[in-house]
């Protein structure tokens, strides 16, 4: 019996524990008032007490935050197409005449969100095929290896046949010069 009440009073306190740890780790909403009301601005020199870092630039931080708010410009039918506030650029100048070979490096198929987005990419790519905008795509896997992917890249710039690539990354190494440069 009285281990049996030891046993109990154990296991209920590592259960509190273990409780007041978790709401401790809670995720609550912050009212951006709130915080906005705690830093230090001044409005004719837009500082705050978070200076600009490598990682962290106000005014960047203030113009996205304003175009969560924004109005899209664009075909509502499309909105792929659409677009938030900027000046549109011709590029007819840049068109490029026939079907063109697309190579797709991919960092892998191993989540739901990589395979709709690839079902997706295979749907698309039969349609630019019949309207004759791509030849065929050539897909490499690098099956969530950054080492794979890397050479994925350099196997197709070494092809010289790709007029398009697309780079879906496992990381920041396949897209980083220096990274590339070493393998």
């Amino acid at each position: 019996m009285r281990r049996t009440i030891r046993g109990t009073i154990a296991s209920t306190s590592s259960a509190l524990l273990v409780l007041a740890v978790l709401a401790g780790c809670s995720t609550d909403d912050i009212d951006p008032a709130d915080t906005e009301a705690s830093e230090s601005t001044s409005e004719t020199s837009n500082e705050t007490s978070a200076p600009d870092s490598e990682w962290f630039v106000r005014a960047d931080y203030d113009e996205q935050d304003a175009q969560r708010s924004a109005t899209f410009e664009g075909d509502p039918a499309q909105p792929w197409l659409q677009y938030i506030d900027g000046k549109m650029t011709d590029t007819s100048a840049y068109k490029a005449g026939g079907a063109k070979k697309v190579c797709f490096s991919n960092a892998s198929n191993d989540n739901p969100w990589r395979q709709t987005g690839y079902i997706t990419m295979q749907q698309q790519l039969e349609v630019l095929e019949s309207d004759g905008v791509i030849s065929e795509m050539e897909v490499r896997d690098a099956q969530a290896d950054d080492n794979t992917q890397l050479a994925d890249i350099d196997y197709f710039i070494a092809e010289g046949q790709c007029d398009v690539f697309i780079i879906s990354p496992n990381s920041t190494a396949a897209m980083t010069p220096r990274r590339r440069a070493r393998v």
